[in-house]
């Protein structure tokens, strides 16, 4: 008996599977776009903490069996770069049994995609944290730490606060405050548990703060802050909806969650920024050439004027240059995730595809940035003077120390549109890293 309505269920879940991976290919077939097959999603939780040791097994199956794995592993956009549009075209379909997800490296539609916000929205599932300080959070953070003591009542500044959370990241979310900061933990607990409670602290301040602003309607109430208070559940809006004659009460983000964002927004503006120079210093390292390069421009200016060190910066080209270069090949967003509520049309190299509901987009941000046709045939090499207008090759801006007109006549190359975009795209991007001052010459200054 228990055996018969064992193997009826496992019928009926094999069923179920082979009726869900026929309407995912029906619906993807109406693209018209190539498809690609794999038998599990690649954010699966099981996939992805078995593939240290699954994935050497299946690599080695004969007959190509473990080919899908190519699509399916961590890291595989990074590494595979604009290998699979060569082979398939600038968009295509992948399909597991459970999900579409339609890959775009034709910037035209991409550029489309991030216009279409209503249309292609952000996969809210898939951020368990709800998702600089200064710009976004109104919080003054001081680059000489040692030197500014915590404020009063505080044991820790914001940023040694920050980075000790961020530290012990795993523990703090393994175990419960009360623990961490018992008498009888650990050393190493307590501070982490004391960061915790300090960084809680300063958010709710950073919070209240906004609130004031917002309601004496002060300056620099068009901060990402200002965005979240707006969107506080404790102050619930009445929306009249005019064309149907009704009201609808909104809720919008709980208090933990505007905390949450608070945090993600702090954490991402300390870790692209230290990830950029990371791999800037790494590249320098192996270059003595470019560090000649970049250093004649740095002496050349500061010799040429007294200026303070900002109004420097739109002269140094080079070190922009570096930076530049770096942000496009290890990019701090490999790729850019949106979601269809309903069926979409989206046209791709000049021809008018449909997108099904329930598909997710991904923007291939590493595949723009590497493909030969928008950077030549040295796409995946590390050349920064490939962004000097005068220097055509590196060699022609090599021993010329001391010739100011030659760096004073050089200028920023410009991409095409929809070709370079490191830190995302559309309305709520990040500071325009070809504009801003920001950008990296202030860290390539310091670094020499």
């Amino acid at each position: 008996m228990f055996s018969s309505l064992l193997y009826g269920l496992l019928l009926v879940a094999i069923g179920s599977l082979f009726a869900t991976v026929s309407s995912n290919v029906r619906l993807a077939r109406k693209s018209k776009l190539p498809i690609v097959l794999s038998p599990i999603d690649a954010v699966n939780p099981f996939w992805v903490l078995a593939q240290p040791l699954l994935l050497p097994l299946i690599n080695n199956l004969p007959w190509g069996l473990g080919k899908w794995t190519r699509y399916n592993h961590r890291g595989w956009l990074f590494h595979d770069k604009f290998g699979m549009h060569v082979e398939l075209g600038d968009a295509w379909m992948h399909l597991t049994p459970f999900t579409r997800t339609l890959y775009l490296a034709d910037t035209a539609a991409c550029q489309e995609v991030y216009k279409r916000k209503d249309d292609f929205r952000k996969p809210t599932h898939l951020f368990p944290f709800h998702v600089l300080a200064n710009t976004g959070l109104e919080a003054e953070l001081s680059f000489k730490e040692i030197e500014h003591p915590p404020k009063p009542t505080y044991s820790m500044t914001w940023s040694r606060a920050s980075n000790t959370v961020r530290e012990n990241m795993l523990l703090i979310a393994a175990i419960p405050s009360r623990i961490l900061l018992s008498p009888l933990a650990p050393a190493s607990w307590s501070k982490a548990g004391c960061a915790m409670t300090e960084l809680r602290r300063y958010m709710a301040e950073s919070l209240e703060k906004g609130r004031q602003n917002l309601s004496q309607e002060s300056a620099g109430t068009g901060n990402l802050l200002s965005a979240l208070v707006r969107s506080l559940g404790e102050a619930k809006e009445i929306a009249t909806c005019q064309n149907e004659g009704s009201t609808a009460t909104f809720s919008g983000l709980s208090r933990a969650d505007a905390l949450g964002d608070i945090y993600v927004f702090s954490l991402a503006g300390h870790e692209t920024t230290g990830n950029a120079l990371t791999f800037a210093i790494y590249l320098l390292a192996g270059h003595p050439e470019l560090q000649a390069w970049v250093q004649e421009e740095i002496d050349s200016v500061y010799d040429d004027c007294n200026k303070s060190t900002y109004e420097l910066f739109p002269r140094m080209k080079r070190c922009l240059a570096v930076m530049l270069e770096t942000l496009r090949l290890f990019q701090s967003v490999i790729a850019v995730l949106k979601l269809t509520q309903k069926q979409q049309k989206l046209h791709i190299n000049g021809r008018e595809y449909s997108v099904p509901a329930k598909t997710m987009v991904v923007l291939n941000i590493t595949a723009i940035h590497t493909h030969p046709k928008h950077w030549g045939k040295d796409s995946l090499v590390w050349r920064p003077s490939r962004w000097i207008k005068s220097s055509d090759n590196l060699t022609q801006t090599l021993g010329l120390r001391g010739d100011k007109k030659r760096w004073e006549d050089e200028e920023l190359w410009q991409p095409e549109p929809g070709t370079f975009f490191p830190w995302s795209d559309g309305s709520r991007v990040c500071s325009d890293v070809l504009d801003s001052p920001f950008a990296g010459s202030q860290d390539m200054t310091g670094l020499n």
